[in-house]
């Protein structure tokens, strides 16, 4: 089976959309999943399901947020795949766990 994350692009002040996601469809996720935010000039940590990286947390840094998962990403979890998200989607696991996953995919 493939190796799966999820990452869903959060920021602190979303707490409340982070917490109807872990009340809802991530609840009985069976993927790695993480909110990221960021916490520019501190070490990047992850904190239960969220992981903090050293970046802008406003909206302009989205991309720089990103690409600082992916390196964190890169250098500490076992992975195949990733899919990311924004905290203001849903996502049917159901649907992603039957897709067919491709070297590179995009939708």
């Amino acid at each position: 089976m493939k190796k799966l994350i999820i990452a869903i692009l959060s920021c602190k002040k979303n707490e409340d959309k982070c917490q109807a996601i872990r009340e809802t469809w991530l609840k009985n996720c069976a993927f790695e999943a993480y909110f990221l935010v960021g916490r520019p000039g501190q070490a990047a940590e992850v904190s239960g399901d969220t992981i903090y990286l050293d970046c802008d947390d406003t909206y302009m840094g989205h991309t720089y947020k990103m690409l600082a998962f992916y390196e964190y990403a890169y250098r500490n979890f076992d992975f195949d795949y990733i899919y990311k998200c924004d905290d203001d989607t849903y996502v049917d696991l159901e649907v992603l766990s039957k897709l067919p996953y491709h070297r590179h995919h995009y939708f």
